[in-house]
């Protein structure tokens, strides 16, 4: 990728993060729980970069997620993908 171009989602035109691997969770409390992980190492070491969320609520699934980065040149999308009750 050109370093002088941003990375653009071609479906919707947005920017999206250069570079990510995805990690699935099996809930929200299981995200949470790597989220507060995260941010305590951060305390100790700036180098880790956190990316938080709103979560994206459709019909019938939350998705719950942060994004962290350290030392790589990439970004880990920590994520649920929980049902919600009809």
């Amino acid at each position: 990728m050109d370093a002088g171009m941003p990375d653009l989602d071609a479906g919707t035109g947005g920017a999206v993060l250069d570079g990510h691997l995805g990690l699935l969770q099996d809930t929200c409390e299981e995200v949470d729980s790597l989220f507060d992980a995260c941010k305590r190492y951060q305390e100790k070491d700036d180098r880790v970069k956190i990316q938080e969320y709103d979560d994206l609520v459709y019909p019938g699934l939350t998705v719950h997620a942060f994004y962290v980065k350290y030392l790589l040149p990439i970004y880990f999308d920590v994520q649920s993908m929980e049902p919600m009750p009809a």
